[in-house]
């Protein structure tokens, strides 16, 4: 079971021959260059990609880093995501309290930003990046 990202191409409405994804529904990624991405785990939703849902449809899983890094940058479920994990850490804090924490090499403060990055992180990792 992992978690992948898969795309289609943008704008080609699905005809009889388009297989849809089974079991829980895909995230949308957003649309880039002309393909919409989902991120998918393969443990619980199963997707086709040969036959039409390939050569019609352009289903296929995303494996290039590049590629996935585009669409990173572009999705705005992603942006969403990570400003609401930074949204939370920041909440009853003031930006002057944490930098002179932060100069002060205060062992907590240290502590929750290394919990922020790992949670942004785990969060990357749940959608496939």
């Amino acid at each position: 079971m992992a978690k992948v990202i898969y795309s289609m191409t943008a704008g080609v409405g699905h005809g009889d021959d388009y297989v849809a994804p089974t079991g829980v529904t895909p995230i949308s990624l957003g649309e880039v260059g002309g393909k919409v991405y989902f991120s998918i785990d393969d443990g619980d939703t199963t997707i086709k990609t040969d036959g039409a849902n390939d050569s019609v449809y352009g289903v296929s899983i995303v494996s290039d880093a590049d590629e996935k890094t585009a669409i990173k940058n572009a999705s705005s479920y992603v942006e969403q995501g990570l400003d609401e994990l930074e949204k939370s850490f920041m909440q009853d804090k003031s930006i002057v309290d944490l930098l002179a924490d932060v100069a002060d090499d205060t062992s907590a403060t240290k502590t929750a930003i290394a919990g922020l990055k790992t949670s942004k992180s785990d969060f990357l990792t749940n959608l496939g990046f």
